[in-house]
């Protein structure tokens, strides 16, 4: 009988990531199954549904990159929702005066992003691949954020034709923040590529993603 996969350098690391893994896609099936009121929605929920089953099955099947998906895992699905919303609270408060306190008031959200921010701290100190290719994966996540954005982009433009109770999208919104979501997948490519400095293109991409939220 073959030994168990090892992905990181502690084994109880890589079965604390399986179990958080594990858990959060029957979270995201349960989420899915439930139904959906606005398609945008949905599409973010199959997104992180994909994310968490590929890091639970890569860090029990050989031949995929275990560290690879555990880490767009963690930063997809623990880090980025809880910012979204920080960022969208922020968004109202200082450009349109609402303060919407509401969306600070669940404790996951804090705890999602604490942890998710330890579990990446782990999974770097505890990688065993060197930081050339680390900085590839996070290439291919901003990739796949990019991808992301363009596909909501046009979804959300298309979307009032069936549902009434969205404001359809004008013209030049979607232009723009199609724009900016090519500007995002062109970043994550230079830097997979190591063309763009890292520390560069994260900060690119975090002032692109800010001016999409605000549009």
């Amino acid at each position: 009988m073959g030994s168990i996969k090892q992905t990181f350098s502690n084994k109880y690391f890589d079965w604390i990531l399986i179990g958080i893994s594990l858990v959060f896609s029957v979270l995201e099936i349960i989420n899915l199954v439930n139904g959906f009121e606005y398609f945008g929605t949905y599409l973010f929920s199959v997104a992180l549904f994909i994310a968490s089953a590929a890091a639970f099955f890569s860090l029990l099947l050989g031949k995929i990159n275990g560290e690879r998906f555990s880490r767009i895992f963690i930063i997809t699905v623990l880090i980025v929702p809880g910012f979204l919303i920080l960022n969208q609270y922020l968004t109202d408060l200082v450009f349109y005066g609402i303060n919407q306190q509401h969306l600070l008031q669940n404790p996951m959200l804090f705890l999602k992003i604490t942890g998710g921010i330890v579990l990446l701290y782990f999974a770097i100190q505890f990688s065993k691949q060197p930081q050339t290719e680390r900085i590839k994966d996070y290439g291919i996540l901003i990739i796949g954020t990019g991808v992301f954005v363009i596909c909501y982009t046009l979804i959300r433009t298309v979307e009032p034709v069936s549902n009434s109770e969205l404001t359809a999208y004008p013209i030049w919104k979607t232009g723009l923040k199609s724009i900016l979501g090519i500007m995002v997948l062109i970043i994550g490519i230079r830097i997979k590529d190591q063309k763009l400095k890292f520390s560069k293109g994260v900060i690119s991409v975090l002032i692109t993603m800010f001016i999409f939220g605000v549009i």
